[in-house]
């Protein structure tokens, strides 16, 4: 926990420093923080929309927060910027797909009368 608090002084001292920022978000991840991870996440990335490995962290934020559309939105973003030997992107749109698959059908709408 000791790194958790240390990143996050950096990131209170310096709070539009997207290198600051990611490593926050990066800790709070490893330390299953995922909800706060993506606010840091998405902070860094809103101060540099090219930080490749930022993205990549939110994406597995956002596939431990259970939402697979936005991680899909986010690793289709981290395709475009060429990340593609960065991770392993097919074993994370497994990932993504295995959560669609287990989540419920949206309900049908009501009939019309």
């Amino acid at each position: 926990a000791g790194a958790l608090a240390a990143f996050a002084a950096g990131a209170a001292l310096e709070p539009d420093s997207p290198t600051g920022l990611f490593l926050l978000g990066r800790t709070q991840l490893q330390h299953g923080e995922a909800a706060a991870a993506e606010a840091s996440l998405r902070r860094t990335l809103a101060l540099d929309p090219a930080h490749k490995l930022a993205r990549l962290a939110l994406v597995h934020a956002l596939i431990r927060l259970d939402r697979p559309k936005d991680a899909a939105e986010q690793l289709n973003a981290l395709k475009r910027l060429g990340a593609g030997t960065l991770a392993d992107i097919p074993s994370l749109e497994a990932a993504i797909e295995l959560q669609r698959a287990a989540q419920p059908a949206a309900p049908a709408p009501p009939a019309q009368p």
